[in-house]
């Protein structure tokens, strides 16, 4: 008994050394750039245009998402009527925006300092 633990062991401490190795770890998603900030734009003013939001969209600067999401990167927006403000929080990935959604506390949105979005 003793000599065939010792013969499975050598195995089993390989192979839990395996997961440490960093094989099949997703490379990180790199950070939007200036260019593909043209087709953000884009996406972004199409999805404002079917929220219905009265002013103008206004926008954060890209960050690093907080909280738990399957993206690395994000913008916040919003609209520039205080009166019936709404944030909305846009997912990068691969450089270009995949998805959007309704923004949540964890977002951070309303501590984010906006600027109207570039006309296009």
């Amino acid at each position: 008994m003793r000599r065939r633990f010792l013969l499975v062991l050598p195995a089993v401490l390989l192979s839990a050394a395996c997961s440490f190795s960093g094989i099949g770890e997703p490379a990180p998603d790199p950070m939007p750039d200036t260019g593909d900030m043209r087709a953000a734009y884009a996406a972004i003013r199409t999805a404002y245009a079917s929220f219905k939001l009265s002013g103008n969209p206004e926008m954060s600067a890209v960050h690093r998402v907080r909280g738990g999401y399957l993206a690395e990167w994000a913008i916040c927006v919003r609209n520039d009527d205080a009166a019936k403000r709404q944030h909305y929080t846009f997912y990068f990935k691969n450089k270009k925006i995949a998805e959007w959604r309704l923004s949540v506390l964890v977002d951070g949105c309303e501590e984010e300092r906006y600027a109207p979005l570039p006309p296009g």
